[in-house]
């Protein structure tokens, strides 16, 4: 009997203790400084807290409106608004905005907003912006938008969208879009639009200025393409992959009578920048052009070959004082030619091109445009 009185007494004790460490629980909480508060105990949890200066409590579970800052040891479960800060150590389950900084120690399932940054240190599914710099610690799977700066340090789903820079650490599926750089430091499956796009492993397409990978499937339009292997479409000035064919070329032609091209060659498809010197049949022969001609190889290997190209030219007169009044100008040159390759030796090939050249005396929209026929003649050096 004396037993079962004293399991008793200790089953009563050990319950008391447990409602006595038991956090509070309010509807709605003061604060005006903590722990100057409705409830000064930081554990309490409530519906609706209501912060002058800082707040401080365990958990909220529909509105969170602070006039200056406050910091939440659990999870914010609703709407969150703080002016200036706003911590939450556990996740965030609805819509937080700070116009300063908004932190999350646990995992985002809604809305974040930090005018000056955003920041979530586990994993965010949602949107999250940022007028400046928006981070994600171990992933997300959503839409991640800054003025300045996206960081997403975990695999990365959807879109991230930036005003310079865009990184993502761990594999991304979706787009990224930069007015600068675009960084995926794993695979990237989907797209990247900014002036620098870098990934490890690409698959879809790179449009930039300068576009890097290790790897990359898919479409590529920019001045540089560079990676190790290539398979798809690479649309640049000079695309690059390694032991792509790379060759300089010297040709004459009717049209300029000196050329010095610098060509690449990636999965068939074949580019060439061109400079030229001193125009054929032209008003004024002291005249330079700057072109590009992309094609494809439709028979043949390096050593002999027929491609089919276009090729768009400008060309820039020296005008003397004395000829400025007679009507010349810079104007644009489009060329449609059949090119012939011929090794002669292992360093040398021969080089012809015929076709046709449109000539535009301007750029204005009822400028004449005159064709003639294109013949070149030259050689390749390897």
């Amino acid at each position: 009997m004396k037993v079962r009185i004293g399991i008793l007494v200790l089953l009563l004790v050990l319950l008391g203790a447990g409602i006595a460490s038991a956090a509070p629980s309010h509807l709605v909480d003061l604060h005006l400084f903590h722990p100057l508060a409705t409830s000064p105990d930081p554990e309490t949890a409530t519906n609706v807290r209501l912060s002058l200066l800082w707040g401080r409590s365990g958990t909220v579970k529909a509105v969170d409106l602070g006039l200056t800052a406050t910091g939440t040891g659990g999870d914010v479960k609703g709407v969150q608004w703080s002016t200036f800060y706003a911590g939450v150590d556990g996740d965030l389950k609805g819509v937080g905005i700070s116009l300063g900084l908004h932190r999350v120690g646990g995992n985002v399932r809604g809305a974040q907003s930090g005018l000056t940054a955003s920041w979530t240190e586990g994993f965010l599914t949602g949107v999250q912006f940022s007028a400046l710099y928006a981070y994600t610690g171990h992933g997300l799977r959503g839409v991640q938008l800054s003025g300045l700066m996206n960081t997403n340090d975990g695999h990365g789903r959807w879109v991230q969208l930036s005003g310079a820079v865009n990184v993502n650490v761990g594999h991304f599926k979706g787009f990224q879009v930069a007015s600068f750089v675009n960084h995926v430091n794993h695979d990237l499956t989907g797209g990247q639009i900014g002036v620098l796009n870098h990934a490890d492993q690409g698959r879809g397409i790179q449009l930039g200025v300068v576009n890097l990978a290790r790897d990359f499937s898919g479409f590529r339009l920019g001045i540089v393409n560079s990676s190790r292997t290539m398979r798809g479409l690479p649309v640049g000035l000079v695309n690059l992959t390694e032991g792509n064919p790379r060759h300089w070329l010297l040709y004459t032609s009717n049209v300029m009578s000196a050329n010095l091209g610098f060509r690449t060659v990636v999965n068939g498809w074949v580019s060439t920048v061109v400079a030229g010197f001193h125009e054929v049949d032209a008003a004024r022969e002291q005249a330079g052009s700057l072109g590009w001609h992309f094609g494809r190889r439709i028979w043949g290997d390096e050593r002999r070959n027929l491609a089919v190209d276009l090729g768009f030219h400008h060309v820039m007169p020296s005008i003397p004082e004395e000829l400025k009044d007679t009507g010349l100008s810079n104007h644009s040159l489009t060329q449609l030619r059949l090119t012939v390759d011929w090794a002669v030796s292992d360093r040398v090939s021969l080089h012809g091109a015929v076709g046709t050249n449109a000539a535009r005396s301007s750029y204005e929209d009822d400028a004449e445009t005159e064709d003639s026929g294109l013949a070149a003649l030259g050689m390749v050096l390897r």
